[in-house]
């Protein structure tokens, strides 16, 4: 919600993301579309790129790390 291109978008996709062992994320990809190329570019290179995980992952694990994406517009 912090980032003004996403932040009143309603979606419910699957994206991915490559985190390095220091918990950075370094590549995104969106297997699924919010309706909207630039909110979906946005999600990827702007939200997800450059993302920190609080702990880095466990090495050997398996990339990229698959997630669900569910938002709705706020009230």
């Amino acid at each position: 919600r912090a980032h003004k291109r996403t932040r009143s978008t309603r979606l419910d996709i699957k994206g991915g993301i490559w985190v390095e062992s220091t918990g950075g994320a370094t590549r995104a990809t969106l297997s699924g579309s919010s309706g909207d190329p630039a909110t979906d570019r946005a999600i990827e290179e702007e939200v997800f790129n450059g993302l920190q995980l609080q702990e880095p992952p466990p090495q050997g694990m398996p990339m990229p790390i698959v997630m669900g994406i569910k938002a709705r517009r706020p009230n």
